[in-house]
């Protein structure tokens, strides 16, 4: 299960930018093509961004089952306990296992990278295909790490990988939401504010490509000028803060409870 997880993403991927791509600017004419404020995104530089957005929602699916899974298999068997038994320091089994979960992000951000440079290469460009790369793709490592991080608390704290998943899910999807739009957006009008919940901070680190900030820093086309828009490379700091502060907690968790 663990195997098709984990592989599932370099095949969902190439098919969903493809699929992406196909359905918002395959039937453009040439003419079209030039003034379709969408097709813009599908060319270098902002072709990082647009494929970037789209594999955070593949990642955001992937990464938190790899997590809970490869932190909370063992615990059934009581191998993570027979490896400390054998010598091996619980810091550094945590250690191991977080070093793990990093390179799984790894790998799926220098695929990213691959595909949207693939992609790329077959319209024409506005630019080299390297310019502004950076932030979209360390925003989606950071982005991929966060979710980690938290899913990673949440294994070690119930050691149940599903309800691990059930409250990462429940709190990014529905509490989150309810706690920003109810109190933060209507209640005091201040979403800048809770724009600094994980969760938010986890999608201004790689936003949809299509949304903008106006005149007043909130984000355009919805409606709602008590939504603000927070800045990718601020949300990438904060985002950083929080994988601290969830692994600091999850190692100390580790390091207190029986194994």
């Amino acid at each position: 299960m663990f195997r098709w997880a984990f592989l599932s993403f370099f095949v969902l991927f190439p098919l969903l930018i493809y699929t992406v791509k196909a359905t918002q600017v395959g039937s453009l004419n040439q003419q079209q093509m030039v003034n379709s404020i969408v097709a813009v995104h599908f060319k270098f530089p902002k072709m990082w961004s647009t494929c970037a957005y789209w594999a955070s929602w593949l990642i955001f699916l992937i990464i938190p089952f790899i997590t809970a899974w490869f932190i909370c298999h063992e615990f059934p068997l009581r191998t993570a306990r027979q490896n400390i038994i054998n010598g091996l320091k619980p810091k550094q089994y945590f250690t191991g296992k977080v070093t793990y979960i990093v390179l799984f992000c790894l790998v799926y951000v220098v695929f990213t990278a691959i595909i949207t440079l693939i992609f790329g290469s077959f319209e024409p460009s506005f630019s080299g295909p390297f310019n502004k790369w950076f932030v979209p793709i360390f925003g989606l490592f950071t982005q991929s790490v966060l979710y980690a991080s938290m899913v990673l608390f949440l294994s070690i704290a119930t050691k149940r990988s599903g309800l691990s998943l059930i409250l990462f899910f429940s709190y990014t999807l529905i509490v989150e939401r309810i706690l920003y739009y109810m109190f933060f957006v209507t209640t005091i009008g201040r979403s800048d504010i809770g724009n600094f919940l994980p969760a938010s901070i986890g999608w201004f680190c790689q936003p949809f490509y299509l949304i903008q900030s106006n005149a007043l820093g909130a984000m355009e086309d919805i409606g709602n000028n008590n939504v603000y828009f927070m800045e990718q490379t601020h949300a990438i700091i904060v985002a950083w803060c929080y994988i601290i502060v969830f692994s600091f907690l999850s190692l100390k968790r580790f390091l207190r409870r029986d194994h």
